[in-house]
């Protein structure tokens, strides 16, 4: 579906968000913690936003020395929304540069909603209550789905106060 050596899927379990799937070369170990309050797969949790890194080593949303040691250079992630609530997400991580195109990226948000669609409405209503003790803050209010053709990505804005490297 994409150009990706690895993909995982994050969903809320008890008090965390925590890797439930993956696969691929490059894709993290199950059972891994994820945390929402920092981070490249955090800023996903937290705006509830598709998040693309093209250059781990040039992204001070990354951790660059943990990508380094999985071997990713570029990777995308994909909220998983359920009640309105950002309850996990699926990442798909590329060993290149630019691993990602906008076709990727759009087929990435489309599995992410047939992973939704898989989820019985009981599951959905649990993992959206637990979601609300990790995240309490929601994400802005979610628009009605989008068309695919149409979706936005959220790109990556330096911050005033955060210094240039020399190069």
């Amino acid at each position: 579906i994409t150009s990706a050596n690895g993909v995982a899927i994050a969903l809320v379990k008890g008090s965390a968000i925590i890797c439930r799937a993956s696969a691929g070369k490059i894709a993290p170990d199950t059972g891994i913690r994820l945390d929402p309050n920092s981070g490249f797969s955090g800023a996903c949790l937290r705006n509830g936003e598709t998040v693309r890194c093209d250059d781990s080593d040039n992204d001070p949303r990354v951790n660059a020395q943990a990508c380094r040691a999985l071997g990713a250079r570029s990777m995308v992630a994909v909220p998983l929304t359920a009640k309105g609530r950002v309850v996990g997400l699926i990442e798909a991580f590329s060993s290149k540069t630019h691993g990602f195109s906008e076709a990727d990226v759009k087929s990435l948000n489309l599995l992410g909603e047939l992973i939704l669609a898989a989820i019985h409405p009981e599951e959905e209503d649990r993992l959206a209550q637990l979601a609300e003790k990790i995240l309490p803050q929601p994400p802005a209010p979610m628009s009605p789905p989008r068309d695919p053709e149409k979706i936005t990505i959220a790109p990556f804005t330096k911050p005033a106060d955060m210094p240039i490297a020399a190069a």
